[in-house]
């Protein structure tokens, strides 16, 4: 490395605010001058200067009693230890704690309210381990809570509402929380986050309610910040929103006292802030994505109201864990259950199948060979009884692929291991055979059950992957018949099953088929023959649409898959395209006024008519052209109440402070920590903290600079 010119220690730096080191001339020429005024809020000694490990991090201003003087303290991943600085009469001496390992993560707080503080350590094993603030008291056992995505992964604050501090942990299976961990500690499950790659992590009150919100800042070309609200006890599900290109986000000032979030923005490096509001009609709305564990096939899913409050909810089956996925409509958002379940669930039904008002759950699993029922009545948890005794077809019961509830009984179609197929109605405990169906190249997904052709009732239509529409029409006395030879809608061969669906109620009850260039709506005539009700080519343009959906009040919903984008089309109106994260969509359904897509990835919600937005309360320009801001930190240095930005800037080694006013973030300090023209440089300083180290009330200014720990004490 060529060689590091740091500063001395010595003089007071009040005005100028540069903290002296050769070229400084020319280093405040080239930034644009700073209003004496705002200079005069902050008044810095140039640094006291300790020598530390390269490869140091994760620094912390720590106060080990509540009413304890402020320690700066650091982890040596190659000692193994954290290293305690703290200042003794004139000086600043030193103290080391075993960590046994390198960290991922790093906090303090009082976890068993004591008024000691506890040390929370996130090991490189994936492990949270606990010193005690008393020694006297016993040790607290690790906790495996996964491995840090980040090499800063950890953050505490009281989730579950006991008033006792609880550890949020980023990892790679996702963001888990612990609680109780002074006592019986609870490892809460993983919840994916929604991308691969994370810039940042942070843990604060965003929305103004006095609950801790997740904030996640993303390396994604869309829906690059994630944020989950603090709830009653959790978290809610993922709040995606379509944002400026950013570098990384950190908690911002909250002047006003309106809770903010200040981002780097990625090219240029300017600087805004960014509150949360609810909004009408957004243009970008925020979406919420229950995250699911990635599979390739297909998932079974339903859509009806299971907890009898009048809103539609969604259960969706996890065939490999044999488990239900349970997400309740709650106010907008989903809340989210798990239920034991038959394993190999290829199909889910909600209906009222005993008669008593409420919808039960029915499933069918092919590799238990069972039609399961979770009673409506009973607890949504509990374990699904089989419905009936599966018929034989051949010398063995028959299998069941997909299943259905059409007024109070379950239509269901078997097949044997040769694939070939039959339709049957159960009810009151017993099977009957509705119509033979051939062999079944591939399963079906879904059944729709609808009055199609006007004649004897409910008539059913599926899809088969890779053939297309199949339809069985209803020929009364309870039997059944399918067209002989192709389907007769010619137009939805090799039609994927999300992309049909039924429109209209009653006796205008119809077929709705999406394909490339455009969307149909149809029945049947007394002959089986489709009769095309009308056709719409969708958006303007040339989209490649994939599926779609009808709202209740008409609003026609498009899924450009090729383009990752939904369409929202109202008479009179303009076209709404809406950019979507990659959760690659199987299905799309209408839910009240709301579109949802289940994809392999997750469950994703589009709030159409009401959704949070971020909106930019203040915005900084960088001061030069080559101004590179990388990292952030907000602290109130000069003691008013309002937090100031403090940001790393890679083109002056250094840091500036920025102040808010109004609408603006006016720069109030710009200083050089060091000169190098190494490119080994970059990324420096690359740790910050704030806190009375010396102790005269006074916020002073620590940070981490290649094998350096600068702490820059501060007079008013």
């Amino acid at each position: 490395m060529s060689a590091l010119a740091l500063p001395t220690a010595g003089s007071i730096v009040r005005l100028c605010a540069v903290l002296g080191f050769c070229g400084l001339v020319h280093a405040q020429d080239s930034l644009p001058p700073i209003d004496p005024a705002l200079r005069a809020r902050f008044g810095f000694f140039d640094p006291i200067i300790k020598k530390v490990s390269r490869g140091t991090g994760l620094l912390r201003a720590v106060r080990h009693r509540a009413d304890g003087p402020v320690h700066a303290l650091l982890s040596n991943p190659f000692r193994a230890r954290l290293e305690d600085f703290h200042k003794a009469g004139d000086k600043l001496e030193s103290t080391t704690i075993s960590t046994d390992g390198d960290l991922r993560g790093l906090a303090a707080a009082d976890l068993d309210g004591d008024g000691k503080t506890d040390l929370l350590m996130l090991t490189a094993r994936g492990r949270l381990v606990v010193r005690r603030g008393d020694a006297t008291k016993p040790a607290l056992h690790e906790i495996e809570v996964g491995f840090g995505v980040l090499g800063d992964s950890l953050r505490t604050a009281d989730v579950d509402g006991d008033g006792r501090p609880d550890a949020v942990v980023l990892t790679r299976d996702g963001l888990r929380v612990v609680t109780g961990i002074a006592g019986q500690a609870t490892v809460g499950p993983a919840d994916p986050t929604f991308a691969t790659s994370v810039r940042s992590f942070d843990l604060f009150d965003l929305s103004g309610d006095g609950r801790a919100d997740v904030v996640v800042c993303a390396a994604a070309e869309k829906m690059q910040l994630g944020i989950k609200l603090g709830r009653k006890g959790g978290f809610g599900s993922w709040i995606l929103l379509d944002t400026e290109r950013m570098h990384t986000a950190f908690p911002g000032t909250h002047a006003g006292g309106t809770p903010s979030l200040a981002a780097i923005l990625h090219r240029p490096r300017r600087v805004v802030e960014y509150g949360l509001r609810m909004s009408e009609a957004p243009q970008r709305p925020a979406m919420l994505l229950k995250s699911l564990v990635k599979v390739d096939d297909e998932r079974a899913l339903a859509q009806g109201d299971i907890d009898h409050d009048g809103d539609l909810d969604l259960v969706i089956a996890d065939p490999e864990r044999a488990r239900l996925t349970i997400l309740l409509d709650d106010a907008g958002e989903f809340a989210v259950e798990h239920a034991p379940t038959l394993a190999g669930v290829r199909s889910v039904a909600i209906g009222d199948i005993d008669g008593d008002g409420k919808n039960d759950i029915v499933l069918a699993s092919t590799e238990e060979a069972t039609i399961g029922v979770i009673l409506g009545k009973g607890s949504r948890s509990a374990f699904p009884k089989p419905l009936a005794p599966m018929p034989k077809l051949g010398d063995k019961p028959g299998m069941p692929v997909v299943v259905a509830v059409e007024a109070g009984a379950v239509l269901a179609i078997l097949r044997d291991e040769g694939r070939n197929a039959a339709l049957y109605r159960f009810q009151d405990g017993k099977a009957t055979e509705l119509c033979a169906l051939g062999r079944l190249r591939r399963d079906p997904r879904r059944l729709l059950c609808a009055d199609l052709d006007g004649q004897h009732g409910p008539d059913i239509a599926y899809v088969l992957p890779n053939d297309g529409l199949q339809v069985v029409f209803a020929k009364g006395e309870g039997k059944f018949a399918r067209p002989s030879g192709e389907t007769p809608a010619g137009f939805t061969k090799n039609m994927e099953d999300g992309a049909l669906s039924l429109t209209g109620s009653g006796a205008e009850r119809a077929l709705w088929a999406v394909r490339e260039r455009y969307a149909r709506s149809f029945r049947f005539d007394t002959a089986g023959q489709p009769v095309i009700l009308s056709q719409d080519n969708g958006p303007d343009g040339n989209p490649s649409l994939a599926m779609g959906a009808v709202l209740g009040d008409g609003t026609r919903l498009f899924l450009d898959r090729k383009a990752n984008k939904l369409y929202r089309l109202r008479a009179d109106q303009p076209t709404q395209s809406i950019d979507l994260p990659p959760v690659f969509p199987r299905y799309l359904l209408a839910h009240g006024d709301d579109a949802v897509l289940l994809g392999s990835t997750g469950v994703l919600r589009v709030p159409l008519r009401k959704s949070l937005e971020l909106h930019a309360l203040r915005r900084h320009e960088p001061p030069t052209p080559k101004t590179v801001y990388y990292s952030g930190l907000a602290a109130d240095l000069d003691g008013d109440g309002t937090r100031e930005l403090l940001l790393a800037d890679a083109h002056l080694n250094g840091l500036h402070v920025l102040v808010a006013e109004r609408d603006k973030l006016r720069r109030a300090l710009s200083f050089p920590v060091f000169q190098t023209n190494s490119r080994e440089s970059s990324g420096e300083p690359h740790g910050m903290a704030t806190g009375d180290i010396d102790g005269d009330g006074h916020d002073d200014l620590l940070l981490l600079c290649h094998d350096r720990l600068l702490i820059y004490y501060q007079e008013r």
